[in-house]
Order: structure tokens, then sequence, then C-alpha cells
């Protein structure tokens, strides 16, 4: 897993960044995963967990429980989804994580091609269900294409997809002021 340096910053839009109350000095937190440089399963446990550090450091004990158990399944199934169906199996993926006033804003990446497409911003940024033929089905996830959508769906505040760049933003909420 690389860390901040020599990545490029991906950024969100200038409406999420202000429907969450974007603080510019605050850093910005970038995580990218090779799978090709790792041997054996990966997993993105350990790296939610220090997300989930960095967040209750700037936070405080204001985010509550609801929030980490929200904001580690929406970023597992994203990552997972980025390892399975968008980076080829092998190619490297990653995380961008705003902490704002109001919320985080986390832009998950990776290097293939499915947020690229038109007909994907429409259907998550409206949150319509995806269809599993929409997906190359990976062989060790027999829920691939079912569950993953749904998920973030159903634990993502804000949707907004940045096809040029072929980013998946989200936007949770800290709290529901």
């Amino acid at each position: 897993m690389t860390k901040d340096s020599d990545k490029k910053i991906l950024r969100p839009s200038q409406t999420l960044l202000d429907l969450l109350g974007f603080i510019p000095e605050k850093p910005v937190i970038s995580r990218e995963i090779n799978l090709t440089k790792i041997t054996g399963n990966y997993t993105p446990l350990p790296m939610i967990k220090e997300l989930l550090g960095i967040i209750k450091r700037f936070y405080g004990e204001t985010i509550g429980e609801l929030f980490e158990q929200k904001f580690s399944l929406v970023t597992h199934e994203s990552l997972e989804n980025s390892r399975v169906h968008g980076s080829k199996k092998g190619r490297k993926y990653g995380i961008t994580l705003y902490l704002c006033k109001r919320g985080t804003i986390s832009g998950f990446w990776d290097d293939g091609e499915f947020f690229r497409g038109r007909g994907i911003k429409e259907q998550f940024e409206s949150r319509t269900k995806i269809r599993e033929e929409q997906f190359e089905l990976a062989e060790d996830d027999e829920r691939a294409g079912r569950m993953g959508a749904q998920t973030i769906y159903g634990y993502a505040d804000i949707i907004e997809v940045d096809n040029k760049e072929g980013v998946l933003w989200l936007g949770q909420r800290v709290s529901q002021q």
C-alpha cells in the first residue's frame, strides 16, 4: 500500500465539497493498493482501520458507532469492487479521503473503465440497481453484482461519479444536522 507521496490527488466536484463543508487547509488522505506487489490474499481491513483512526482523531468522539459501521461497509465494498471488477485483477486501485466539516468524501478509483461509462454515472447517481450482466463476475465472488452497489446506495448519503477520471465519489455525513 502506497501512502500520500508522489500521487495525483483527485478532487471531487465543488458541489460535493460545498455540501460537506470542505476545509482547504486540512490534508487530503490518499492510499493506493498495487496488487502486483502483494503476495497472498489482500484484505483492505487494516487500511480501513487506519482511515477510521484518522477520522476519529479529526472529528473526536462525535462520529459514533453507526458512522464507523457505515464508513467501514461502504469503504470495504467500494475497494472490493475496485479490486474485483475495475483493477483487472492485478493493477492499482485506491481511495482518496477528504475530511470536511459535516462529513467525509471518499473517492474510489482503479485502473479499469467501469466508472468512465456515461450509463454507469447515471445508474449510480440515481441509485438504480446494477444488472449482473454489467459486471465481469469474479469466480471467487458469488455475490458480485448483487450486494455491492446496494450496500453503497444504502450507506452513502451522496453519490457522484466522475466519468472523466473514473472515480466513484461518496459523501457520508458525520451527523444528520
